[in-house]
């Protein structure tokens, strides 16, 4: 994926590794292992799966996020 943008830098360093990914549903994260982004911030997690609650709730295998779904991303 293309890599310009104001988040190339912070995400270019996180890529392979997980990281936590806080949506703006209630309550909803996802965590796995960054595979890519663009410039609109988009994300391709490797391994994701749907944490509610501090649990686990549904694996996805390969998963896209939109960027403007997104509140949040740590590692």
């Amino acid at each position: 994926m293309e890599r310009n943008g104001v988040f190339n830098p912070i995400l270019s360093r996180m890529l392979g590794e997980r990281i936590h990914v806080e949506l703006k549903d209630d309550g909803i994260s996802i965590e796995g292992r960054l595979a890519g982004f663009d410039e609109k911030m988009n994300l391709v997690l490797d391994e994701a799966e749907e944490i509610f609650n501090g649990h686990p709730t549904i694996r996805y295998g390969r998963l896209i996020i939109r960027g403007s779904s997104i509140v949040s991303i740590h590692s």
